[in-house]
């Protein structure tokens, strides 16, 4: 488990626990950003029925400023990023790169290799409010 630190500006990921699991059911995502994922609360139940999801509070400088969950898919074997989401008093900032890069070194720690990591990535808040969506199983 990563400590959380005071630099304001590093991200850590801390897992979710009954000290810090009402923080994250309470973030908020932008209007209209809602039909896109499930929400934090959703998540963190889930994670309490299947032990292979992995819920993660993102903070940065001891504030807590997004969620994420990994963790292995029982159909495959292989590493699913399920959930990221930046508040919507966050967004923008480059938090969500930053809190995946974290989490790639994570994986990688815990003896992940890429070729079992799979991602679903579908995203509201590109430049301009397009919508975008890719599947990392699937060739580029």
């Amino acid at each position: 488990m990563e400590a959380c630190c005071n630099d304001k500006h590093m991200i850590v990921l801390i897992p979710i626990t009954i000290q810090n699991w009402e923080t994250a059911a309470a973030l908020e995502l932008e209007p209209g950003q809602e039909a896109w994922i499930r929400s934090n609360a959703w998540s963190i139940a889930e994670s309490l029925y299947h032990p292979e999801l992995n819920p993660m509070g993102i903070y940065r400088g001891g504030t807590m400023v997004g969620f994420l969950m990994y963790g292995s898919a029982w159909q495959d074997g292989r590493v699913w990023l399920f959930r990221l989401m930046i508040d919507k008093k966050y967004q923008g900032q480059g938090l969500g790169r930053e809190a995946l890069q974290r989490l790639i070194r994570r994986m990688r720690d815990e003896g992940v290799h890429r070729s079992q990591c799979r991602v679903w990535i579908r995203t509201t808040t590109l430049p301009g409010g397009s919508i975008s969506s890719m599947d990392s199983s699937q060739p580029a």
